[in-house]
């Protein structure tokens, strides 16, 4: 995003879904993060690879 921000779209199990918020959350990336916003939806089952742009 043009001010730093980073949208993460992610399906899977929930248990897994959960472990990636996660390590959002606590930091355990190689960036850092001030805020973590999350929307929870039912999985539209339409991704089917990983990008990152």
């Amino acid at each position: 995003m043009p001010d730093g921000a980073v949208v993460v779209i992610a399906e899977g199990a929930e248990p897994a879904c959960r472990n990636l918020v996660r390590l959002l959350v606590t930091g355990h990336t190689p960036g850092w993060t001030d805020r973590v916003e999350l929307v929870w939806q039912r999985a539209q089952g339409d991704l089917v690879d990983f990008r990152r742009k």
